[in-house]
């Protein structure tokens, strides 16, 4: 394996806007923007966190697309309820928000094993028969709260020497330490949201009955040739699950 080219595997950090939204959030978890107050307007924000009106702009829409605040033009933007700790809206748009929510809902490794790509396990991983991956299990949980948001499951390629010592000590998300350790680049990733039923370790893992109602959430990170690196299983209780959306019109030429 080629040493990675570091300038290639440049680190993708947090964007501003989602940092911003991320500390006024809990600004108003914390009580300082009580619910029914209004916000700093957006060149006082702009100027404490500094960064631009566009910047802030974005951090206050997506606290006004999770339920969290309310945007009256002219009138500023007013708080409208605290963010509820296991419902906190996570938007995924790019690699930048996937890291994020790695930072913010750890993944802790209950079980790592190797396993090889055959029968079922083929048609998921999309690989050649006999492939050998490594298939970690674990749960999420927010820092400072045991309760576990999802439970995961990881299949990745077993050909990255040592990356289960990068794996048990792991801070970020996953495709992070392959371009770090291994300058494996993900070029795309494919999500998929499932419905379904809670099994009976799935349901003992989040609290809920058998059978319950659950989401999955899965994704598939491809590398170059649209080769599967890494499949990611999250499965979340239905009830703490929310998936939004904008769409705009498309300009007429």
């Amino acid at each position: 394996m080629p040493a990675p080219d570091k300038k290639k595997a440049a680190k993708r950090s947090t964007p501003r806007y989602a940092m911003v939204a991320k500390d006024l959030a809990d600004c108003i978890s914390g009580g300082k923007y009580p619910p029914g107050t209004l916000l700093p307007t957006e060149p006082q924000l702009s100027e404490m966190y500094g960064v631009s009106r566009q910047t802030v702009r974005e951090a206050l829409r997506r606290l006004a697309d999770a339920g969290v605040v309310s945007r009256h033009p002219g009138r500023g933007t007013r708080v409208h309820k605290r963010p509820e700790g296991s419902n906190y809206s996570y938007q995924m748009g790019s690699l930048a928000d996937i890291s994020e929510y790695a930072r913010d809902v750890p993944l802790t490794i209950d079980h790592i094993e190797q396993v090889t790509a055959t029968g079922p396990l083929l048609e998921l991983l999309a690989c050649r028969h006999g492939t050998h991956w490594l298939r970690l299990t674990g749960k999420r949980t927010r820092r400072g709260d045991a309760a576990a948001v999802a439970i995961s499951e990881l299949f990745i390629r077993a050909a990255y020497p040592g990356i289960e010592k990068h794996l048990r000590e792991l801070k970020s998300a996953i495709y992070v330490v392959l371009e770090e350790h291994y300058g494996e680049i993900i070029d795309e990733v494919h999500q998929e949201i499932l419905a379904v039923a809670a099994d009976a370790a799935t349901a003992a893992a989040l609290g809920l009955e058998e059978g319950a109602p659950a989401l999955e959430v899965r994704r598939r990170f491809l590398g170059p040739g649209d080769r599967v690196v890494v499949l990611g299983r999250v499965i979340y209780p239905g009830h703490t699950f929310s998936y939004t959306a904008r769409f705009r019109r498309e300009t007429q030429a």
